[in-house]
């Protein structure tokens, strides 16, 4: 009995414990992971040892009242949410969530797990734009692909789906790899490869160059006798590889004499007999297509023309038969409206008319009626009596109903812009773009023409600035050049008789002088912007009416040219925006009135008004002007330039009197704008007239000041006496160039003139011995980007740098091994006097915003007081004040250390010399070392090397371990 009755008390003791029990349920809701207890599992997919996707739990909480959960999601998974009795909770941060805490507990816990899928996203890693591109798109594991394209990135992908990466080659480019794929491709051909998402975060694609040929041949005569000698001409065939050969031939060939001139592209061919030829001329390049041209030749026995055509203007009559207008009539170009401007019959024909809508897209047009015995048309290609009345010069009229002009009401054009927009249109009557018939920049209503699809034969695309889009409207862009409508030399300002311009769908043409200027920094890379405009979201190039007007609507901007488009330039209002004063360099008009009589410029002079809106009333327009052919040349046949003799009056004072410069032949045109607009003289200047420098504003040097740094000319130098001494030794040399007797000499200065022949191994037959340094190096073999590339290399450079270390020099690497890396340490020695700047005066620089120079100590206004309060004494003040005018000099040339290696070095040293203690004691190794110990490091080995970085700033002295002012480069 007694047993009984102590069971039933332990049984009694037990049952608060039980009445405590509760249960748990568990649950995964959607995606995959896994929940578990320490014990027991539950999972999606389902895995042993787990129960599925629901997991019932009672706890038998004898002694606690809560249970553990740990959360994993499986791979490409993550958490979604957690659900706690129908409420959700916050992420735990380690996976594990406790459920029935607390005490008592009376009722069932629910825990629900909701995992989601982790989306991936590809982006593209465009490469080098020069070689091609990258078009990303979601796709199957066999490349099926949906949902948009992009050259950015594509997002929300599944870690199991697929991108199809495509890769679009350039103009003599071909892909090499895809996404680290080898996927050799042949020359332009689109080649795709599909990469799983979730291991390529970024991809790209790489290109090889394609050798390509393009010939090119003109002839030295048309129409020739029997017998005479016609030179052929291939020298114009364009290859982007070496060792080019040449085969020409006749059709017919009967006696028919070709005799080659070895080793160039010139043959003289003689004919037995008379008729109609056909030359051709064959060009081969390695790995490079065959490529062919083709000339026609008239061979007479006597022909009473050849009297006086024979020996007129050979060379002008080469360039018409080797040009534009002479290429062959095109299949379907015979008929109706095509042919007015294919053949010379159409357009004689159709200029006769009257009442005709030559504005309209398809104007009616005359049938031609002349035709052979058998009924054929007798057509021509575009000859000379298409553009000119027969025997004299005198160019073909026009229609009286064709009247383009750029304003509604306006003045009428000339007779050569009429006659030659009369084919390639480019406005109405009523001043409306003729292009691709589509609105562009909102507000700007386009006329179709007939090729509105194409962009790059509609000229208004590339010779139309939309007035819509000036300074001081919403947005600035320069979409095109500013034809003079207005002057007889309307298209001959820039087109001379061959009529080349190259500018394709494709950009595979050889570039033409045009295209060249169109691509360079004086036409604001304008046609990088119309090409850019046409491949945006356009993988395939292909042509339509909203390619064609999103390429119209691009143009020249801020960033690509802001030389002409930061300003209204042609504003001649004689207002506070007026730009009189710099519209020598800043327009066409102004740079050719200027370069053709310095002496005589009078800006009050320079006539805007082919410029929409620009009148002798309202003197500016919502259009600007690039520096365009003309504003250099005088000819566009012939290429010659205008002539302004040696500069000999700059803007500047260089030992007390205006600056004056060598006369560099074809380099006084460049000198002329890259000079500078001030000098450390205008500094100097300043303390001579009383100034105390408490209250002025900063002096700017200007940009692009080339020829003033290359010719010693406009550096802040004042920082100390040439004569005092230091220690022992001199404190350096006279910071003059040996032009002026002073120190400072320099081969780059030399190039392109006869000092130069015959030092360095150069000759007068590498095409260097005049046109001075400016045209020898960035006209080098013509090119008229003026940028230095492989043209120059090949052509001037290499006759003095062959190697740098070990790396021997090409045409393919020089920029980036040699040129590039010597501006790494030009780069650091600025960035360490702003260091220094900022740090001791706190003055910060913006090169973006004038007047550069702001005062971190007053609200970040423009710099006024350069005594920084009274810390520095007004000789002090004005040493700052010519330091920073080195600094933005410098900064604002950033090809200083090419043009002037010598003297930026010098006047770099200088500045930071002062900057660091306003004392010149040649402190700049210990400066450089505490700013930077790593790019500053002394080699205290009298034959080692230091960093190239320190080596820049200065010739460090390893005997003295000082640094020796007569050692500096």
């Amino acid at each position: 009995m007694l047993r009984k009755v102590g069971l039933v008390s332990t049984l009694l003791l037990a049952l608060p414990a039980f009445a405590h029990a509760w249960t748990v349920t568990a649950k995964i809701g959607s995606g995959q992971g896994s929940v578990t207890d320490g014990t027991k599992v539950i999972s999606l997919p389902v895995a042993a040892p787990a129960t599925g996707s629901i997991g019932y739990y009672k706890a038998e909480n004898v002694i606690g009242n809560s249970q553990t959960f740990t959360v994993t999601p499986a791979a490409g998974y993550s958490v979604s949410s957690v659900i706690v009795n129908g409420a959700p909770v916050a992420n735990s941060g380690d996976g594990t969530y406790t459920i029935g805490s607390g005490s008592p507990i009376d009722n069932s816990q629910s825990l629900v797990v909701y995992f989601k899928q982790n989306l991936l996203t590809v982006a593209a890693s465009q490469p080098d734009t020069t070689m091609g591109r990258i078009v990303l798109q979601a796709c199957d594991s066999t490349g099926k692909t949906f949902g948009t394209r992009s050259m950015v990135s594509i997002a929300g992908l599944k870690s199991t789906g697929y991108v199809k990466v495509t890769a679009y080659p350039n103009a003599n480019y071909k892909v090499a790899t895809v996404a680290g794929v080898t996927a050799a491709g042949l020359q332009g051909e689109v080649v795709s490869v599909v990469v799983p998402a979730s291991s390529n975060p970024s991809v790209t694609a790489t290109f090889d160059l394609a050798p390509v040929v393009k010939a090119a041949l003109s002839v030295s005569k048309s129409v020739a006798n029997m017998g005479e000698a016609v030179k052929l001409d291939a020298g114009k065939t364009a290859a982007n590889v070496a060792g080019v050969t040449y085969a020409f031939s006749a059709l017919p060939a009967t006696g028919v004499v070709i005799t080659p001139v070895a080793g160039t592209a010139t043959a003289y061919a003689t004919f037995a007999t008379a008729g109609n030829y056909t030359v051709k001329v064959v060009a081969s390049a390695p790995g490079a297509a065959n490529n062919e041209a083709v000339a026609v030749l008239d061979i007479a026995a006597t022909n009473s023309c050849l009297t006086c055509h024979n020996n007129r203007n050979a060379d002008l009559v080469a360039r018409v038969q080797g040009g534009g207008h002479a290429y062959a009539i095109a299949s379907g170009h015979d008929t109706n409206s095509c042919q007015r401007c294919h053949t010379t019959e159409g357009y004689q024909n159709f200029a006769k008319q009257s009442g005709v809508d030559f504005g309209g897209y398809n104007p009616v047009f005359t049938t031609i009626t002349n035709v052979d015995a058998a009924g054929n048309k007798i057509l021509t290609t575009v000859g000379c009596y298409a553009c000119h009345n027969n025997h004299d010069s005198v160019l073909q009229s026009t229609p009286a109903s064709w009247d383009p002009k750029y304003s509604a009401g306006g003045a009428s054009a000339s007779n050569q812009f009429k006659l030659c927009t009369s084919c390639h249109n480019v406005v109405n009557a009523s001043g409306t773009p003729i292009a691709s018939g589509s609105t562009v920049s909102g507000t700007a209503t386009v006329q179709k023409t007939q090729h509105y699809k194409d962009w790059y034969r509609n000229i208004a695309s590339t010779h139309y600035d939309l007035p819509t889009t000036g300074v001081g409207l919403t947005t600035t862009y320069v979409e095109g050049y500013n034809i003079r409508w207005n002057k007889e030399s309307a298209c001959t300002d820039c087109h001379g008789h061959d009529f080349n311009v190259e500018t394709g769908a494709s950009q595979l043409e050889a570039p033409s002088i045009q295209t060249q200027w169109a691509k360079s920094g004086h036409a604001g890379k304008l046609l990088q912007q119309k090409w850019d405009a046409f491949v945006a979201n356009n993988a395939t190039l292909s042509r339509t009416q909203a390619t064609a007007a999103a390429t119209m609507a691009a143009g020249v901007t801020g960033t690509t040219g802001a030389a002409w488009e930061h300003y209204n330039w042609d504003d001649s209002t004689g207002t506070a925006s007026d730009r009189k004063g710099c519209q020598k360099c800043h327009t066409s008009t102004g740079s050719a009135n200027y370069l053709d009589n310095p002496v005589a410029y009078n800006p009050a002079n320079n006539d805007f008004s082919h410029l929409v809106g620009w009148t002798s009333t309202n003197k500016k327009s919502n259009q600007n002007e690039l520096l365009y052919c003309w504003g250099c040349h005088k000819s566009a046949d012939t290429g010659e330039l205008r002539n302004p003799g040696a500069i000999t009056t700059a803007d500047y004072k260089f030992k007390g009197v205006n600056a004056s410069y060598p006369d560099v032949q074809a380099s006084n045109v460049c000198i002329t704008c890259h000079g500078g607009q001030a000098s450390g003289e205008t500094i100097t200047a300043l303390t001579a007239a009383g100034n105390t420098f408490t209250n002025q504003s900063f002096v700017n040097s200007h940009y692009m000041a080339a020829a003033g740094l290359m010719y010693v000319k406009n550096g802040y130098t004042n920082f100390i006496d040439p004569a005092t001494v230091i220690g022992t030794s001199t404190y350096g040399k006279s910071l003059t160039s040996d032009a002026d007797g002073g120190a400072l000499t320099s081969t780059h200065r030399k190039l392109g003139t006869a000092a130069i022949i015959g030092d360095h191994g150069i000759t007068a037959e590498m095409g260097i011995a005049a046109g001075g340094p400016c045209a020898t190096c960035h006209y080098a073999n013509g090119n008229h980007e003026l940028e230095i590339g492989a043209d120059a290399f090949t052509k001037v450079c290499v006759n003095c740098h062959t190697a740098e270390g070990t790396t021997t020099l090409t045409a393919d690497n020089f920029k980036t091994v040699f040129v590039e890396e010597q501006s790494v340490p030009f780069q650091d020695a600025l960035s360490l006097a702003l260091a220094k700047l900022s740090a001791n005066y706190g003055i910060t620089y913006n090169q973006a915003a004038y007047p550069y120079f702001y005062d971190a100590r007053n609200n970040n206004s423009a710099v006024k007081d350069w005594t920084r309060g009274g810390q520095l004494t007004a000789a002090q003040a004005e040493k700052l004040m010519g330091a920073c005018f080195n600094i933005n000099l410098l900064k604002r040339e950033p090809a200083a250390y090419v043009h002037a290696r010598t003297y930026a070095r010098r006047l770099l040293y200088d500045t930071i010399d002062f900057l660091d203690d306003t004392n010149i004691n040649m402190s700049v190794g210990a400066s450089a070392v505490a700013y930077d110990a790593v790019k500053y490091v002394k080699d205290t080995t009298a034959g080692g090397t230091t960093t190239e970085s320190f080596k820049y700033l200065a010739g460090y002295n390893r005997t003295s371990l000082v640094w020796n002012a007569l050692e500096r480069p």
